[in-house]
């Protein structure tokens, strides 16, 4: 199933940007580069968005934080600067998301 959306997402993606006449200048590396900073970015927001402060358990992290991490888990660098068991359980699921979707064996699937 996903891997028929993917698909999909893939074809649009090529049919728009031929219309645009985007990919002479696109290529393999460049969208390689603009997808791995388009997905933490968006995850980054989601993170700061989840966050729950109401709780004295739960510490705010602020959206410097929450852009290292997203970015530190799709590209499965394991920097986190906060004790993941902090943060709430749909913050772990963006974190665990993101590190499936960046892992060498989804990635090399992805693109050969």
């Amino acid at each position: 199933m996903l891997l028929k959306a993917e698909l999909a997402f893939s074809r649009m993606l090529r049919g728009y940007l031929t219309r645009i006449n985007v990919s002479e200048h696109l290529n393999f590396f460049r969208l390689h580069v603009l997808l791995f900073t388009i997905i933490p970015l968006l995850a980054a927001i989601i993170f700061y968005w989840l966050n729950d402060a109401r709780t004295d358990s739960q510490p705010f992290v602020s959206f410097t934080d929450s852009l290292f991490l997203c970015i530190s888990a799709a590209t499965v660098a394991g920097l986190f600067p906060i004790v993941l068991s902090n943060i709430n359980v749909g913050q772990q699921i963006v974190l665990a998301v993101l590190t499936a979707v960046g892992s060498y064996s989804f990635v090399s699937v992805l693109m050969v």
